[in-house]
């Protein structure tokens, strides 16, 4: 994704063991500005978390290519 490394953290998973994760700087576009937020990078799938979704009302469709909605409240 050509993102910027920042730093490695350590994640506890469901099976009791300890994996190191990749953190990098990923820029979004959130209501109509650029923020710079940490991206974790599990398997081939970034991960972003969820912080800034307070205050917001979120509705995904599960599937491949699904849409996602984003709204205010």
């Amino acid at each position: 994704m050509g993102l910027s490394f920042l730093y490695r953290i350590p994640a506890d998973l469901a099976d009791a063991s300890t994996v190191e994760l990749d953190v990098y700087d990923a820029p979004i576009v959130w209501n109509g500005a650029e923020r710079h937020v940490p991206l974790l990078a599990i398997g081939h799938r970034p991960l972003l978390g969820t912080a800034f979704l307070k205050d917001y009302q979120v509705m995904i469709q599960f599937v491949e290519n699904g849409l996602v909605m984003i709204k205010e409240m």
